[in-house]
Formats: structure tokens, C-alpha cells, sequence
């Protein structure tokens, strides 16, 4: 059966306390990367898939085309997870 998460456990998730200390590492270093660098992560892989699509690497193009929802959803978690200050 499933455990209910507390109010104060909940608390302490946001802020972190019951993250394991590389989750920890990896947030900062994820915290650091501009929202640019995001958006420009998206739109290479967008011309990639076009690329190899039209290359004739379907396989290929199917594969490197869902990198850029899964890019746009990353840098969007950890902007509601940790609002930066700006």
C-alpha cells in the first residue's frame, strides 16, 4: 500500500533534504545552464531529426526528434522545481 507524503515531508522534499547528494550536484550544475542554451539544445536536435530524416535514416530521425520535448520538459522541471532569482 502506498505511504501518504506528510506536509512536512513534502517540505522537506522541495527543499531538498531527502535528495541524495548527487541529485544535489546534478541540480546545481543543471541550475547554472541558461534557458538559452535549452533552446538551442531543442532546436539542433530538430534540424538533426530533419537532417537524418531526409538522409534516409528514419530509425534515426524518430530517435534524435523526441530529444527536443525531452529537452523543452527538463528545462521546464527545473524552473518549477527552483525558480531561479531572475
Amino acid at each position: 500500500m502506498a505511504q501518504a507524503i506528510s506536509e512536512t515531508n513534502f517540505d522537506e522534499l522541495l527543499r531538498g533534504e531527502r535528495h541524495a547528494p548527487g541529485l544535489r550536484k546534478a541540480e546545481h550544475i543543471a541550475e547554472q545552464i541558461p534557458t538559452d542554451v535549452y533552446i538551442g539544445a531543442t532546436g539542433v536536435s530538430i534540424l538533426a531529426s530533419i537532417g537524418l530524416y531526409l538522409t534516409g535514416h528514419k530509425q534515426g530521425a524518430i530517435f534524435v526528434g523526441l530529444w527536443a520535448p525531452t529537452i523543452i520538459n527538463l528545462a521546464l522541471l527545473l524552473r518549477l522545481v527552483r525558480p531561479s532569482e531572475r
